[in-house]
């Protein structure tokens, strides 16, 4: 099984749990937000609102520990 195979994310945000596993990415935008892509398409992005930008925690497993690549 080859190490991105073992990778997952689990995020934690306004009362609600989602957990990625598989080919998944963590990335963050040059505005700071982070959105996780799964197979090369977005599959959840951090919302912003009001110009207050939604609290949010990550669970990784399996990546390095520069695991979130800056786009």
């Amino acid at each position: 099984m080859k190490q991105q195979d073992q990778r997952s994310i689990t995020i934690n945000f306004d009362g609600e749990q989602i957990k990625y596993t598989g080919d998944v990415e963590l990335k963050k935008t040059a505005i700071g937000t982070f959105y996780v892509t799964m197979d090369g398409e977005v599959v959840w992005s951090q919302h912003v609102r009001n110009g207050v930008t939604e609290a949010v925690t990550f669970d990784l497993k399996g990546f390095p520990l520069d695991g979130v690549d800056e786009v």
